[in-house]
């Protein structure tokens, strides 16, 4: 009740009789203690049980066809050539191989000056490798995305970046990076 005090005011202190507390402590707490080892004994035998009883062998992946093997080398192919043609500084043909998605965001000049600049950045390719493939579900059909480990004269370790969509019947480059 607040009417009694002030807002703050501490409460009188309450004696508490301490005589007649136990030294050692109450009975069935000292019981307790026996159990904690055989919980934790059933909890591991249950434990292994548990792995007893499960499959040995983890579900192996499943080949690929070779239908989608041919299609993954054909993408892969695209990406390289088209890499090829940056590597000769062929801009404008390196354009021409490019899709409608990138065509829209730029034009043969703006592509041939970042090119440059990138070029004087990074310096000639020394080497070039696969890293990965993979399909990209987006609309309206998906997209191929290759990444290649490549090391250049002005940078040892870079990764590049193609992502490709599928367009009058042949693999276009939509997007390019280089890390």
């Amino acid at each position: 009740f607040l009417g009694d005090r002030l807002l703050g005011a501490d409460a009188a202190p309450v004696e508490a009789d301490q005589d007649e507390a136990p030294v050692v402590g109450v009975g069935p707490a000292d019981r307790r203690r026996p159990i904690l080892p055989g919980v934790l004994l059933m909890t591991f035998v249950l434990g292994l049980l548990a792995l007893a009883v499960l499959p040995d062998a983890a579900p192996t992946p499943q080949a690929m066809p070779a239908a989608a093997q041919a299609h993954n080398a054909e993408v892969v192919d695209a990406a390289r050539q088209w890499l090829a043609l940056i590597d000769q500084d062929k801009w404008a043909e390196s354009y021409r191989g490019t899709g409608s998605a990138f065509q829209k965001l730029n034009t043969v000049q703006v592509w041939t000056e970042v090119s440059q600049t990138m070029r004087r950045r990074f310096g000639t390719l020394q080497s070039r490798s696969l890293l990965s493939q993979e399909e990209l579900p987006a609309p309206p059909h998906g997209y191929e995305v290759v990444k290649f480990r490549a090391s250049y004269a002005n940078q040892a370790q870079a990764i590049e970046t193609v992502t490709l969509d599928r367009e009058n019947g042949g693999w276009r480059v939509v997007g390019v990076t280089i890390e």
